[in-house]
């Protein structure tokens, strides 16, 4: 998705333009408390605008990225001037937040160790020989002594978001709490930043503004019919597995470590894998009903009773919905915890796949999913697949994004209590026994 270009120049750049977006969505999400593009005065010098959160005022200073290398080191955002501005904002008692495509590591770092630092001589002890070189370069730029610098970093903060992430971030945000097409949404509150500069917004006044120039209401989703349209599509989903589910079902110590993973909101979610046959139905099932019972907003999915769709609007469609999957569930949810199950990823397999068209609706579910703090993913699909297609590889391979959880065959005391548990003898019923050990467990 991209804005018209008028609207994008405005803002200093698509990229620009992406973040800032972002942050005026999350004022308008109730997250933030607001946002002033372009501040006058010395407040506005070196910053594409200030943002308030958590009752701290930010300064971001946006730059798409480095081309040919990729990342920022403190020499190149010294000689791009970032330090020096940095220094000025901190002189002032600001929060500075760097912002880039590309990861400005070295400052990140420095940073990341002074806010869990205690003290210098704490800090001092978390750097090490080669990162207390680097405090000492930076510390050089700022012409400051050491504990200057340290306080310093402890209020300086570096992001790092692609463009492919602000964008489903954005789509997802903005269809969630303002009624119309999203793409559209998106144009209207970029306009209505670009005619509202060096005024304070929060939520009201942003909502005002909308309303009043384009029409734009709040999304009503959060009501008892689209929750009921989300039970429905899960229930679909879970339906014919409960048509076929043992009447002692197993329970699967993958559930259970599934069931820490999402609990725990250290990555996105999970990413279950096994043979075909082991089973991952079956966890993904006991994982549903375990967050059913704690009263979890839930979807489920099968990638492979969908059709080809070039948005995740179109699966909604396919699936009752009004909009998309993540968007509708986020609505639902609310501030509560929620879940997304993606069941038979394998079918857009580069490897095996027949539904090869859907991975590019699936990957934007994905990253609009984490625009959504509450909000966790469980996917399944074969090993094999995982194994070979290196687009699915990168589910588990990408940092934060979802952790791998192996599914494997059950063992012989497992059937062999399933077959107790049913009235079947353990030394009988050899055909039970095998199909124990199938697809449904």
């Amino acid at each position: 998705m991209s804005l018209p270009g008028g609207i994008a120049d405005k803002l200093g750049g698509r990229y620009e333009s992406r973040w800032t977006l972002r942050c005026a969505l999350r004022v308008l999400s109730g997250q933030a408390e607001w946002i002033e593009i372009e501040p006058l005065g010395p407040t506005g010098q070196g910053v594409e605008f200030v943002f308030c959160q958590a009752g701290v005022a930010e300064q971001h200073q946006v730059k798409r990225g480095r081309t040919g290398v990729g990342h920022w080191t403190l020499a190149a955002l010294n000689g791009d001037r970032v330090l020096g501005h940095f220094r000025r904002i901190l002189e002032q008692g600001g929060h500075p937040r760097f912002v880039s495509a590309h990861d400005a590591h070295e400052l990140h770092e420095l940073s990341d160790r002074a806010r869990g630092s205690q003290e210098l001589s704490d800090f001092f002890a978390r750097l090490g020989n080669d990162w207390q070189t680097k405090f000492g370069q930076l510390r050089a730029w700022w012409d400051w002594d050491e504990q200057t610098a340290f306080e310093a970093l402890t209020r300086t903060d570096v992001s790092s978001v692609g463009d492919d992430e602000l964008d489903e971030w954005n789509l997802s945000v903005v269809e969630r709490h303002i009624d119309g097409q999203p793409a559209q949404a998106l144009a209207s509150l970029a306009q209505v930043l670009i005619d509202n500069m060096q005024q304070r917004l929060d939520e009201t006044r942003l909502r005002e503004l909308l309303r009043e120039r384009y029409g734009l209401q709040p999304r009503r989703w959060a009501d008892a019919t689209v929750g009921e349209q989300l039970r429905q599509a899960t229930t679909d989903y879970r339906s014919p597995l409960a048509a076929v589910r043992l009447r002692h079902p197993i329970v699967r110590a993958e559930a259970a470590e599934v069931l820490e993973v999402l609990e725990s909101g250290d990555a996105l979610g999970a990413l279950v894998a096994g043979a075909a046959g082991v089973g991952k139905s079956e966890v993904l099932d006991q994982v549903l009903e375990a967050l059913q019972a704690q009263g979890w907003p839930l979807l489920a999915l099968r990638v492979d009773r969908l059709a080809e769709t070039p948005r995740p609007e179109g699966i909604g469609e396919q699936l009752g919905l009004p909009g998309s999957p993540v968007a509708v569930l986020g609505a639902v949810a609310g501030d509560r915890p929620s879940l997304l199950v993606v069941d038979q990823l394998d079918a857009v397999s580069l490897a095996s796949g027949r539904l090869r068209g859907l991975w590019e609706p699936t990957w934007a579910m994905l990253e609009q999913a984490r625009a959504h703090p509450g909000m966790r993913v469980l996917v399944a699909c074969r090993q094999f697949d995982l194994d070979n297609d290196p687009r699915l590889r990168t589910l588990t391979e990408t940092e934060g994004l979802l952790e791998p959880v192996p599914v494997e065959p059950l063992s012989a005391e497992q059937i062999d209590e399933a077959l107790v548990a049913m009235g079947l003898a353990q030394d009988s019923f050899w055909r039970q026994r095998l199909l124990a050990g199938s697809p449904r467990r």
